[in-house]
């Protein structure tokens, strides 16, 4: 009993499964002790294993979130960067063309 608990929670707590793939695999359980216990041992071990991939592609997913995170977040400073660069230099070319002018106006 305490296995096939387990192995209910298991499947309930997997996010990659809808709630009919859910609700099967729940049947299937709950079915397995019907064939004694090697049927639902082997099918607790099924269900582990199946917890076992959806947790590994859980855990890609986070990462390549979390790295696609990482990205944007490089993207931006060097965005940042690259239009404080720009500004300065507009700046410098502002003072330098004042410079110009006034050196002009006084000839």
């Amino acid at each position: 009993p305490v296995e096939r608990q387990r192995a209910v929670a298991a499947v309930i707590k997997d996010a990659s499964l809808s709630e009919p793939e859910k609700r099967a695999q729940i049947k299937s359980i709950m079915s397995g002790k019907a064939g004694g216990q090697a049927k639902a041992s082997s099918s607790g071990k099924v269900v582990a294993a199946a917890a076992a991939a959806a947790t590994a592609e859980r855990e890609e997913r986070e990462r390549q979130e979390r790295q696609r995170s990482e990205d944007e977040d490089t993207a931006r400073r060097l965005a940042a960067e690259i239009e404080a660069e720009e500004g300065k230099k507009r700046l410098e070319e502002e003072k330098e063309e004042r410079a110009r002018e006034e050196r002009e106006q006084q000839r």
